[in-house]
């Protein structure tokens, strides 16, 4: 659960769950007065597993010692520790590392198998905590054979485990999910250093340089997973294809948002281009962004922290939530006046980095507080319509614009009509190539995807004078509730349109994608996330689930009758007249350790002395000799005291 994470192979992990054993063994079976020598195998297996697990050379700061060093050396301590577990207390000290392991794991861990791993962990904690707290004999209470103790017992014990586990659900209810990562630090590092051939520029995953463009016969091609052309220096909006259903990101964040990769803001009626600046550069592994051109600063009113894990090789663009304040990576990265981010490396599969944004606070009253924002001056590149844009498109903006008394209000109403004129298809009509895009979308095709959606949409404001651009990036399509993270996949890049507010900068906007705006956005709660997930796994497996619990309680049903059958074998038919003697005394208040003769007077019977004496005999007499007419008139005895008591 916590080595496969951290990028350790099979050869490490065995050498690890070898060590493992081997201290389970020697605990159990090893030379328990030879104290020093069961010391020094803990010692020398411990620090082979530290050596074959610690790399030092990868150990330059607080936060990758966290991760190179810090787990290693507690997978080391539990190892060393199984060492020792030849009573009680040290098995506790066992079960605390393993715990302690456990929660750091999860928090590290955010695939989808975190759940399976999460489940086979508490259930080996529970077991062990049950066996590490199981008594030798127990009390009167829990050992009486009468049936309305045993479920009066069962009742107790049921509501105890109930109301626990409420009282546990109804505080997770309003824990709300963290802002920040679940870890001690923000976590940064790359897989793979794969720097970039040249500065500030585009390349591909692979760390090719792209040259833009079209490719041959109307594909996709870009950097981006399944070669998304938003993830190139220009985007087509006549090229189509289908992406695949690959995960390309696993982002563990308290809210959903657009991952923005690039920005678009000089289009030609059919091509998008980015700005040829490249920005800022700066060292890292801890990078401070200056705020870009058009945003509006919010800092210290809400920080919004942001984790991203790579699923596959990805392209030097660095996703994040717009107005990114600080970012952690182990990279050089320039910070480019479009407020995009690109390193000087590739993100390999396996890398992680974290980025604090600002978030906008923009709400729909607020927006709309704004009104005409066409009527203030705008740099002429975000309102800025080609030669071919025609005048049908202007008239429908115009004609949609109508009435509205804010540009809030004219976004809705174009997304509106986009809604409901327009369909989503992937397999759109191409535009012939002397037309303007847009317009063949508009009033031709009235097919397409989000490229052409939001080209229409940023169009169709700009026409109006309000300043828009297109970005791209990933959408999250779904949360994995258990590992608290947004999950993104190749299917998930996409395009949508940004505008700009004179009092919360670029703020992004898509009829197709259901993200809301940060100041309407709310955190969940960790029990309604575990609720969900719950609640989603036995919906998505319901007859798999129903098929487990019937195995289990088979299972437990036939464990209990061969346990018993062969406990039974085991002592005898006169050892198990005995622990029924036993049980029926203890019922009475009988002492725990006393012997046969004082348990028979808790009962103040004759019979009670003669059966305890008999079972003296049967144990310790040496011509005891068994037969069956005693035997019966002891059975006999006991079910008669077992009914008094």
């Amino acid at each position: 659960m916590l080595l496969e994470p951290l990028g350790y192979g099979l050869i490490q992990i065995a050498v690890v769950l070898a060590a493992v054993a081997a201290g389970a063994y020697f605990s159990m079976r090893g030379p328990h007065h030879q104290r020093l020598l069961r010391q020094a195998l803990g010692l020398l297996t411990g620090v082979a597993v530290a050596l074959s697990l610690v790399d030092l050379s990868a150990v330059d700061s607080i936060a990758t010692s966290l991760r190179f060093l810090l787990p290693q050396t507690l997978v080391a301590l539990v190892v060393m520790q199984g060492f020792e577990c030849t009573d009680r207390r040290s098995a506790r000290v066992s079960l605390a590392c393993s715990a302690m392991l456990t929660a750091y794991a999860a928090g590290i861990r955010v695939d989808e198998r975190l759940v399976v791993w999460l489940a086979v962990s508490l259930a080996g904690l529970t077991i062990g905590s049950h066996a590490v707290a199981h008594i030798d004999r127990r009390p009167p209470a829990a050992t009486g054979r009468s049936g309305r103790t045993n479920r009066r017992l069962v009742v107790t014990r049921a509501v105890a485990v109930v109301g626990a586990a409420s009282a546990v659900l109804a505080v997770l209810a309003v824990v709300r999910v963290p802002e920040g990562p679940a870890q001690l630090t923000l976590p940064s590092w790359l897989q793979e250093y794969r720097p970039t051939p040249s500065d500030g520029e585009l390349v591909a995953a692979d760390g090719s340089p792209l040259l833009g463009g079209a490719a041959p016969g109307g594909s996709r091609s870009g950097a981006g997973a399944g070669g998304y052309p938003g993830f190139s220096p220009t985007m087509d909006t006549s090229l189509r294809g289908a992406l695949g259903d690959e995960v390309v990101l696993r982002v563990r964040a308290p809210y959903a948002d657009f991952w923005r990769g690039q920005t678009f803001t000089q289009f030609d009626g059919r091509v998008w281009r980015v700005d040829e600046a490249t920005g800022e550069l700066t060292e890292g592994p801890d990078h401070d962004v200056r705020l870009a051109p058009g945003d509006v600063s919010t800092k210290g009113d809400d920080q919004f922290i942001q984790t991203f894990y790579a699923e596959v090789d990805l392209p030097n663009i660095v996703f994040a939530a717009s107005r990114a304040d600080r970012v952690l990576l182990a990279a050089p990265m320039w910070a480019r006046p479009d407020g995009a981010l690109r390193a000087q490396v590739v993100i390999p599969a396996g890398s992680a980095y974290t980025v604090v944004s600002q978030r906008s606070g923009a709400t729909a009253d607020g927006l709309r507080a704004e009104g005409d924002i066409s009527q203030l001056a705008s740099p002429i590149e975000f309102v800025y319509t080609p030669a071919s844009t025609t005048d049908r498109t202007r008239a429908l903006a115009e004609e949609l614009a109508g009435g509205a008394s804010s540009t809030y209000d004219v976004i809705l109403a174009i997304q509106a009509w986009l809604r409901t004129h327009v369909t989503y298809n992937l397999e759109a009509p191409v535009p012939p190539s002397d037309v303007d895009a847009v317009d063949h979308f508009l009033f031709e095709s009235q097919q397409g995807f989000c490229e052409q959606i939001a080209s229409a949409t940023a169009m169709l404001l700009r026409s109006l004078g309000i300043p828009a651009r297109i970005a791209t990036g990933y959408v999250p399509s779904e949360r994995d509730e258990v590992a608290g993270v947004w999950i993104s996949r190749a299917s998930d890049a996409h395009a949508w349109v940004e505008v700009r507010f004179p009092n919360f900068g670029w703020i992004a906007f898509d009829p197709t994608a259901a993200v809301p705006l940060a100041g309407e956005a709310t955190r969940t709660t960790i029990g309604g996330d575990l609720a969900k997930a719950v609640a989603g796994l036995i919906g998505d497996h319901i007859a798999v689930v129903l098929t487990s619990l019937l195995l289990v309680a088979a299972i437990t049903v036939v464990g209990k009758l061969v346990v018993g059958w062969w406990r039974r074998r085991r002592r005898g038919r006169w050892g198990v007249l005995q622990d029924r003697f036993v049980s029926a005394a203890l019922q009475r208040g009988a002492p725990l350790h006393a012997p046969n003769a004082r348990l028979a007077d808790v009962f103040d019977q004759r019979a009670a002395q003669e059966l305890a004496a008999t079972l003296d005999a049967s144990a310790f007499a040496a011509e005891w000799a068994d037969d069956d007419t005693s035997y019966h008139r002891a059975l006999d005895a006991i079910s008669e005291l077992e009914r008094s008591a």
